[in-house]
């Protein structure tokens, strides 16, 4: 549980970083790309949960400011390349991989400003680029639905990881968010649950068989589940 003098504290940092944000020259992009890795994107990935948090709330602070929106998407797909990387030559990624995914979960479903609810990079380009990255999670995954011979590949197995465990932050958030994307979702993960060869391992096929099951539920009001961890 947060007590109040961590959420004073909280709140005084979100201040002082979005005060730090809006002091920056709007043309200073080196500067720009330097305050959203420390602040924002790269440091929630490496520090956890409570600063994935205050990252939204900068987010949700600043996204009127079109470099910040422009520097959030570059860095937010860059972080994704990096993990797809470490993730082919490591198979320590998890805890960096849940991070953002966390992070990713809550930017798509927080209540934008009106004018930038919309999924489009015109205008919010943070919110383009995190349904993009899920969006090519899916792609990976029908490829590899595409191959049924094959066993999943490093890069299927994080997509797969990736979706879990946004659907486990969020649940049925999402569907109340972004029906049609839950919707692809739906359509991808029941092979995956049925299929020996796509899927290697069986603890993955039960999460994927547990979101299935939650997905149906998701309509029903007052539902919110997620799935298991």
């Amino acid at each position: 549980m947060v007590s109040s003098n961590d959420a004073l504290s909280s709140s005084r940092l979100i201040e002082l970083c979005v005060t730090c944000g809006r002091g920056i020259d709007q043309e200073d992009t080196g500067e720009w790309r330097s305050f959203v890795d420390k602040c924002v994107v790269a440091y929630a990935v490496q520090q956890g949960h409570l600063f994935i948090d205050l990252a939204v709330q900068i987010s949700l602070a600043l996204i009127d400011i079109e470099i910040f929106q422009n520097t959030m998407e570059f860095v937010i797909f860059q972080q994704m390349s990096l993990l797809m990387i470490e993730a082919a030559e490591s198979d320590d990624v998890t805890a960096k991989m849940q991070s953002f995914c966390e992070l990713m979960a809550k930017l798509l479903v927080v209540n934008w400003p009106r004018n930038y609810s919309r999924c489009m990079r015109e205008r919010n380009a943070v919110l383009f680029a995190v349904m993009n990255i899920v969006k090519g999670w899916l792609i990976e995954l029908k490829k590899q639905m595409d191959a049924p011979n094959e066993r999943m590949t490093a890069t299927c197995n994080i997509c797969a990881e990736g979706l879990l465990h946004l659907c486990r932050v969020v649940g049925r958030k999402l569907w109340l968010k972004w029906p049609e994307l839950v919707d692809e979702m739906y359509a991808v993960i029941k092979p995956l649950i049925v299929s020996d060869d796509l899927v290697a391992q069986r603890s993955t096929r039960l999460q994927f068989l547990d979101l299935y099951v939650q997905i149906n539920d998701w309509p029903k009001s007052g539902s919110h589940g997620k799935a298991s961890r």
